[in-house]
């Protein structure tokens, strides 16, 4: 007999989030200092029982894309839950680090669904969800928005860069750009991803007709509110 797992990642919603059996809210913790912890309510949505593992880990964004590594300075209480049909339960987020808070910190908690007991006979897939969620630490003393952008086309691929100079995370949604053509491309209208105090990430829509230089108008929905700027294509 062969089994073949197959792990679903759940993308991170603004609202409360529903994808396979499990109900997440919030979606995203934040904790402001002195507070030094916070709670994630989960919920078991199927008709089957649900059995899963909570871990938390170090979130930094880089020139390889997103890297999470182990950590021990904040953890996931209790590590493993079991649900029943309509059951809640509910995960706390724990700061064990005694130094403080400075800036910003980035973790991302994951609740994986672990795997059922194989069935004695025959290959079989199984399906697992992974959820991941943001989790920030912050010292609120952190300013408001700082950032630059840049723009570059290569075929049909349009890429935005967005360098995040501030102290807070960018939560970046409805991203467009524009030419003074009335040309759009939209990289979605909801969720496009974060980028991290001090960090920097792309974002790409493929598929894209061409802009017309050299100046594009570049807008996003942000936790600052509606940002607008006007990059030069590359």
């Amino acid at each position: 007999m062969r089994i073949f797992l197959a792990v679903v990642m759940a993308a991170t919603l603004a609202v409360p989030a529903q994808a396979g059996k499990l109900e997440l809210s919030p979606v995203t913790v934040e904790v402001v200092a002195p507070t030094a912890a916070s709670t994630v309510t989960l919920k078991n949505t199927s008709g089957e029982p649900a059995k899963l593992q909570a871990r938390l880990f170090s979130w930094a964004q880089g020139t390889t894309g997103e890297q999470l590594q182990k950590t021990v300075d904040v953890v996931a209480s209790p590590p493993f839950v079991e649900l029943m049909p309509n059951q809640q339960a509910v995960i706390r987020i724990v700061r064990l680090s005694k130094r403080p808070v400075a800036g910003e910190e980035s973790y991302r908690l994951l609740i994986d669904e672990l795997p059922k007991k194989a069935a004695p006979q025959g290959s079989m897939i199984q399906m697992v969800m992974r959820y991941s969620l943001p989790v920030f630490f912050t010292d609120g003393q952190h300013g408001g928005a700082a950032f630059d952008m840049g723009i570059w086309q290569n075929g049909d691929t349009l890429t935005v860069s967005v360098g995040n100079h501030g102290g807070e995370h960018l939560k970046i949604s409805g991203l467009k750009a524009s030419d003074a053509g009335g040309h759009v491309v939209s990289f979605g209208n909801g969720l496009n991803g974060y980028v991290l105090a001090g960090a920097s990430n792309n974002f790409s829509a493929r598929g894209a007709l061409n802009l017309k230089g050299p100046s594009i108008t570049v807008s996003v929905n942000s936790n600052f509110g509606h940002l607008t700027t006007t990059v030069k294509l590359r």
